[in-house]
């Protein structure tokens, strides 16, 4: 049951499990388009998209004391890296904010201008991979890509990120500071707003096929049936070598 903006179970009327944030705005603040995550002091992160050309913002939020930081926004975090180009847009944090075993955080920031998914257009900016220490209070650039990059997941040594279009896995390792990619491929313009990783540093990436079946007759009722959607999910190693599909049904 609902009491405001509190949600509790029925029965236990006293004790609150649930209850709405309101999050504090900025110029252009559109969504959070699933761009959120946790550090291991237990406060939340989500990245604020922006809307027009106002760029995305990284924020906090510490539950014990009911408060909201703002760290700043993507654009202003190039121009502090030395590598801001001019008209630059960044108006996304789409990505999962993950906390790896280095204790910083990894997230990415995406532009969509001009993207076309039939075509193959890429977003004129393309994205930036980023990392945040909550301690140092700083965004570190660690590389770019002409990719939309649209999902991130990690665990331990191997972070890794998935870029549209044609599914571009992107690995960082955080121990070296070494950057890898392979193209999964996609079809369809498909893209894919997570993916899974393990603790043996393999990632999961979710991929579709589309097959071309045999029409059966000119009925226009069995049009439909000529092309099939096969779903899968595609694992790779830490060496980024594919070792399976598997089928996901239904």
């Amino acid at each position: 049951q609902q009491t405001g903006t509190v949600y509790r179970p029925v029965g236990s009327p006293f004790t609150p499990l649930l209850r709405e944030i309101s999050v504090p705005g900025f110029k252009g603040a559109n969504s959070i388009w699933g761009a959120t995550g946790r550090d291991d002091e237990g406060h939340i992160w989500f990245g604020v998209s922006g809307s027009g050309k106002d760029p995305a913002h990284l924020v906090e939020f510490d539950p014990e004391l009911d408060r909201f930081v703002d760290h700043g926004d993507a654009v202003s975090a190039l121009r502090s890296a030395g590598i801001y180009r001019e008209g630059e847009e960044q108006i996304k944090i789409h990505s999962k904010i993950i906390q790896m075993d280095d204790g910083w955080l990894y997230f990415a920031s995406m532009d969509e201008t001009g993207e076309n998914s039939k075509s193959g257009q890429l977003p004129r900016w393309g994205s930036h991979f980023w990392r945040y220490k909550p301690s140092a209070d700083h965004w570190q650039h660690l590389f770019a890509a002409p990719e939309g990059l649209i999902a991130v997941n990690g665990v331990g040594r191997f972070v890794y990120a998935l870029g549209y279009w044609g599914h571009v896995l992107y690995q960082y390792d955080t121990h070296t500071g070494e950057a890898r990619q392979i193209r999964v491929g996609s079809e369809g313009g498909h893209i894919s707003r997570n993916l899974i990783s393990d603790s043996n540093g393999h990632a999961y990436v979710p991929k579709v096929r589309y097959i071309n079946l045999k029409p059966q007759s000119d009925d226009k009722e069995t049009a439909s049936l000529e092309r099939m959607l096969i779903v899968m999910l595609v694992e790779f190693d830490q060496d980024l070598n594919k070792l399976q599909s598997t089928p996901m049904i239904h």
